[in-house]
């Protein structure tokens, strides 16, 4: 059985009033029954979103030389990526031992860690995580729909973190006027 609660310093709290009333009517029913409570390991939404819009994409660029502006490109990207870092070890029909790639859901940040060893090992690049949170708080429109697209604007590498005068250009460059398609987005 799986119950949706939480651990607080005031006990348990369910996520609803049914699942609570789940829970109590299983110990009514099976009152000798040992059960085990395991907390289920939420995943940071920011450390996911670093992961798959910075990391993966330049990993890939780097290992695979697959460009990482391109959105269609993302699944491969990501297959890819969870090969190299989040894998299982299994025999295929012949018995020869293959990586398969399984889940990363709740994973991001042990992925991270794992990846950024490897790359202070290997010479990867890691993409400053500073620099990403300014363009995923600031910067992310349609004018940069990906990270890269911003780091190209930039003229930066994307483990780098640009100078203020670099950054200036953002606030300058934003108040041109743009010539509007028919959708009405600017055209770049």
């Amino acid at each position: 059985m799986n119950w949706l609660v939480t651990f607080t310093d005031k006990g348990m709290e369910f996520s609803s009033t049914y699942a609570r009333s789940l829970f109590l009517d299983y110990r009514k029913k099976n009152p000798k029954q040992e059960y085990n409570l395991k907390a289920e390991i939420t995943e940071s939404i920011k450390a996911r979103g670093y992961m798959e819009g910075g990391v993966i994409p330049a990993y890939c660029k780097w290992q695979y030389d697959i460009n990482p502006r391109l959105p269609q490109l993302s699944e491969r990207r990501r297959f890819l990526f969870k090969q190299d870092f989040h894998y299982d070890i299994i025999e295929n029909r012949i018995g020869d031992p293959i990586r398969a790639t399984k889940s990363s859901k709740g994973q991001a940040t042990q992925i991270l860690n794992l990846y950024t060893r490897y790359a202070e090992e290997n010479g990867a690049p890691i993409p400053n995580p500073a620099l990403f949170k300014l363009y995923r708080d600031k910067w992310r429109s349609s004018r940069f729909p990906t990270f890269f697209d911003f780091l190209d604007f930039l003229k930066i590498e994307c483990d780098a973190m640009p100078s203020k005068e670099t950054l200036d250009l953002l606030e300058e460059d934003n108040k041109i006027e743009y010539p509007e398609n028919d959708l009405g987005k600017p055209v770049f």
